[in-house]
């Protein structure tokens, strides 16, 4: 409560946010709800995010022209790579790859499993200024999240 004392306004991305700022006794009236937002822009699909795509995927490993199905986050519980890995084992076409990019404490898990498939590769945590190319590099994102405290 004293270090909160010490500003004049609170930004709360989320519901949880601001009633963290408001059980520590922070008046409501200081309090600026301000969601997330993305930079459309950035990730616009030009040519060369198009080519920086194709020349990811290639240097992965992934044929041109197969489906590519990925999971771009955290490599933990919450976020259920996992979940999705197992998925993909048991239901994937033959001419779909997995792709997972990140990292985390359930890397090792994911190591292990995917050398069970030849379509799943594994890409290593990417700078946000990488995730315009990373997410294109995808025909379809999958975010199997699930639990207490995920958005």
């Amino acid at each position: 409560r004293g270090l909160f004392k010490r500003f004049a306004a609170f930004a709360a991305v989320g519901a949880a946010t601001g009633a963290h700022y408001l059980d520590h006794g922070v008046p409501a009236a200081r309090i600026h709800h301000v969601p997330h937002c993305v930079d459309h822009a950035a990730f616009a699909r030009t040519d060369a995010v198009a080519a920086a795509a194709a020349a990811w995927r290639a240097e992965l490993g992934i044929p041109a022209g197969r489906r590519v199905v990925g999971f771009v986050g955290k490599f933990i519980p919450k976020k259920r790579p996992d979940h999705l890995l197992e998925a993909f084992l048991r239901l994937a076409p033959a001419d779909t790859t997995l792709l997972l990019v990140g990292d985390g404490q359930l890397r090792p898990l994911l190591t292990e499993r995917a050398r069970a498939s030849s379509s799943v590769v594994l890409a290593p945590f990417q700078n946000q200024s990488l995730m315009p190319r990373t997410l294109a590099a995808l025909d379809l994102l999958v975010l199997p999240s699930q639990g207490p405290g995920e958005t």
